[in-house]
This record gives structure tokens, C-alpha cells and sequence, in this order.
């Protein structure tokens, strides 16, 4: 925990994954897509660290409505005697609602936050692209699709960078920020001092469908539902979890993720698959609990999604409720009883009794 808390934690915090040369910015406009609880969320904290928002949705009324999000998390901050009436007024006035595009003109980025489907994110960005400054940074919401895939429905690919905000953004501090294949260090870099700037921690990733954090939490999650299917009372599998410290149970999380969710974004993952020619087996194959967790992050160290030990470690305890004193995804490897060779015997075990997809990968 002294590792995660406070080493991990201020690189986290340093930007210390922030390209290297590029110089520091701070955005004074962000136009954000999308007005739901979301878009709404993103707003009102980007309003709260003293940016300018315009936040667009289909309509005016709808926009209204994200904006009413913030009127609401004000007024109970007031009667808490926590601002006043005049700090409340101005940064509830720093959010514009708007329905037309044109309306993003002079902004420094763009916040994607609309439903995950690769045709709806691009036809938002060809809408908008046509109305922002040139060096503007296009940045997409997403949680789980690619971010160079999202970046073919751009003309400026290297300006396109994921922004995975988590749920409920006003909480989490953690933000993913995903690089795609054309991404450029300029893009990269602007993208992480906006969430520096709005008070959150940038953690840096490559591309890859659920990137980082989304791929290590749905281990947890399928793996859970594998044990209900294979017959264990539900109960076991939520005080197992809750017992190795994590602050919810698969079950309950599954639950209020929601199945359709979780459906739409693996029909997403099959579709892929079926494009790209790769088994519906392989796509589908997922793993959990926390030695499985640990596995599910080793690969995506070997495959390049994530290179920054800190990131994955602040990332998995803030992001996705990793138990916090295992120190993260990757300190639990390092202080695994026994050590490594420890923790490879105990993945080949399992592997032996359940099956593959506990089998330890790369560099583990």
C-alpha cells in the first residue's frame, strides 16, 4: 500500500507517462458530446476546476437537462454551507447548453460521452469536426472500442485520444487516456494535462479492445458468472470477494452494470472478431478473480496496452476496486507470498484444475 498510496500515486499524479518535450497546456474551452449522466458528469467537473463548457446534445432541452446535473450537485454543496451563492452561479454559468454544433467553434478539445456503437461516435465526429480549430484534440469516452478503429471516421486521426472517464465521475478519480495508432504526442499530451487540470489522474494506455482497466475488470466479472453457471451459490462468490477486499461483489457489480450493457459490448467484441477473422473463442476468452485478474494484466503488458507499473496499479484500486492492500495489479505480483516463482506456481495449479485461462502469460 506504500507503494500504490505513495510512490504510484505521485507518478500518477507527476503525469509521469506524459510524452516527453511537448510543452505543458491547460484547455480554457471543452465542448462535450452527449448530455446524459456521463456527459453531464464530465461537465460539471471541468466547470468545477474553472474551464469554460459548452455541452452539446440532440436537442436544447436535453442539453438542459446535463446541464441541470450540476444545478442539483450545487444546491446540495450550498445548503451543505460549502460555496456560496455567488461561486455556485459562476460555475454553473461556465456550462453552456447547446444542440448545434457550430456552437463548438474555439474549444480545445472535444469529450465524446455517447452510447458504445462505432457508427453513432462517428457520425457524432463528422458532425463536429468541421466546426472546431484544426489542433483541437478529438477525444472519445469510450470503455471499450479501439480507439484507432473510432479514429477512421475522423480526417485528423492524430488528434483522436481516448478519454475513458469512470462512473460516477464526480467519485472516481481515475482516467484512462488511450493512444491510438496515429495518436500524437501533441494530442497525447494535451489530453492528459486536461485531466490533470480537472483534478483527475491521467492513466496512460495503448490501444486494444476494453484497453486496460475494462479488460482486467471483465475478467472479474465473467469469471464470476462461469462460477454461478458451474453451480456455486451466489452467495460464496460475493463474500469470497468481498473477503479478499474488493468493495462489491461480481454479482452485485454485474447487476448494475447491467447484462444488456454487457451483452452490447461483447456483441461489439464478436463483431470485431468476425471482421478481423479472429476465432469467436479467442474473443470471448476471458478471466478473473484475483490471481486471474493478475494474469489478465500480464497480457496486457505483453501486448503493449499498458507499459507504466504505477498507471495499472492506481488505475486497478481507484478505477475498477481492486483491493487496495494488495497495492494493485502489479504489486501483487511483486509481493506475492514467496515471490514470483510463488505466484507462477500457484496460476499453474489452477490452470491444471480449472482450466486455460488461468495459465500465466508473458513476463509473470
Amino acid at each position: 500500500m506504500i507503494q500504490a498510496f505513495f510512490f504510484d500515486l505521485q507518478a500518477v499524479q507527476r503525469g509521469d507517462s506524459r510524452p516527453k518535450g511537448v510543452a505543458k497546456s491547460r484547455p480554457t474551452k471543452v465542448g462535450i458530446v452527449g448530455a446524459g449522466m456521463m456527459g453531464a458528469g464530465i461537465a460539471y467537473v471541468t466547470a468545477k476546476a474553472g474551464i469554460d463548457v459548452v455541452l452539446k446534445d440532440v436537442t436544447h432541452e436535453a442539453a438542459l437537462k446535463g446541464r441541470a446535473y450540476g444545478e442539483g450537485r450545487e444546491a446540495g454543496t450550498l445548503s451543505r454551507g460549502l460555496t456560496t451563492e455567488e461561486r455556485s452561479t459562476a460555475l454553473l454559468n461556465r456550462i453552456t447548453p447547446i444542440a448545434d454544433a457550430a456552437d463548438f467553434e474555439g474549444v480545445d478539445i472535444v469529450v465524446e460521452a455517447v452510447f458504445e456503437n462505432t457508427e453513432l461516435k462517428h457520425q457524432v465526429f463528422a458532425e463536429i469536426e468541421g466546426h472546431i480549430d484544426p489542433d483541437a484534440v478529438l477525444g472519445s469516452n469510450t470503455s471499450s472500442l479501439p480507439i484507432t478503429g473510432l479514429a477512421t471516421g475522423v480526417t485528423r486521426p492524430e488528434n483522436f485520444v481516448g478519454i475513458h472517464f469512470f462512473s460516477p465521475v464526480i467519485k472516481m478519480d481515475p482516467v484512462e487516456v488511450i493512444r491510438g495508432e496515429q495518436t500524437s504526442d501533441e494530442a497525447l499530451a494535451k489530453a492528459i494535462d486536461f485531466v490533470l487540470a480537472i483534478g483527475k489522474y491521467p492513466i496512460v494506455v495503448n490501444d486494444g479492445r476494453g484497453f486496460f482497466t475494462t479488460r482486467v475488470f471483465a475478467t472479474f466479472l465473467t469469471e464470476a458468472i462461469k462460477m454461478l453457471h458451474e453451480g456455486i451459490d451466489p452467495a460464496v462468490i460475493e463474500q469470497a470477494a468481498l473477503q479478499a477486499g474488493y468493495p462489491a461483489g461480481p454479482l452485485q457489480l454485474a447487476d448494475e452494470l447491467s447484462f444488456g450493457t454487457m451483452r452490447k459490448i461483447m456483441d461489439e467484441t464478436l463483431a470485431a472478431a468476425d471482421r478481423d477473422g479472429t476465432p469467436a473463442s479467442e474473443a470471448a476468452r476471458v478471466s478473473a478473480g484475483v490471481i486471474e485478474s493478475m494474469i489478465g494484466t500480464q497480457q496486457c503488458f505483453d501486448e503493449g496496452v499498458i507499459a507504466s507499473d504505477p498507471d495499472a496499479n492506481i488505475g486497478s484500486i481507484m478505477g475498477i476496486g481492486f483491493p487496495p492492500w494488495t497495492g494493485g495489479v502489479r504489486q501483487f505480483i511483486a509481493s506475492y507470498p514467496g515471490g514470483r516463482a510463488k505466484f507462477v506456481a500457484r496460476a499453474q495449479a489452477l490452470a491444471t484444475a480449472f482450466g486455460p485461462r488461468f495459465e500465466p502469460t508473458g513476463a509473470v
